[in-house]
């Protein structure tokens, strides 16, 4: 499908769970979603980016080897800074460990407790752009929030 109406990116959540956190378990649910993903793969045509984002991931650990594992060209990560935000890690940690996977961002952010999806604040903004040159990326962002008026919401990014 994502074929036939020429998208460029689509996004999977990774269906990690941090209470699955022994190892045998977490490598078995990395290695059984690479071969789903190596069938996929096989199966289609598809020649733009899969991006993995991460959900419920406290820190970027478990997404850091599940990528590891899931090593096909096109297969990329979602960065969620909103999911990211509700864990234990900071962004920076975040973007430390998965910079060379990351192509594509959603951006909101919470009260940390809660996925609020809410507009970062002019100061966020300017934090996520010195994180982002700090660690030499470009991601495509994409914002996961409901605006008002959205070039005004764009333009804040530009």
């Amino acid at each position: 499908m994502a074929t036939e109406i020429g998208v460029d990116y689509i996004v999977f959540h990774s269906q990690i769970l941090p209470q699955l956190n022994d190892p045998i378990l977490s490598n078995l649910n990395n290695e059984q979603a690479r071969d789903a993903w190596a069938t996929i793969l096989e199966a289609t045509d598809f020649k733009g980016t899969i991006l993995i984002e991460n959900v419920f991931e406290n820190t970027p650990e478990m997404l850091v080897n599940y990528m590891k594992l899931v090593d096909f060209q096109n297969v990329k990560v979602n960065l969620d800074i909103g999911h990211a935000h509700v864990g234990d890690a900071e962004l920076s940690e975040w973007l430390e460990a998965l910079k060379d996977k990351i192509a594509y961002m959603h951006i909101h952010t919470n009260d940390g407790i809660q996925d609020q999806h809410k507009p970062l604040s002019p100061e966020g903004v300017n934090e996520l752009y010195q994180m982002l040159d700090e660690y030499n990326l470009n991601p495509v962002l994409s914002l996961e929030y409901q605006a008002e008026d959205l070039e005004a919401e764009i333009g804040k990014y530009l």
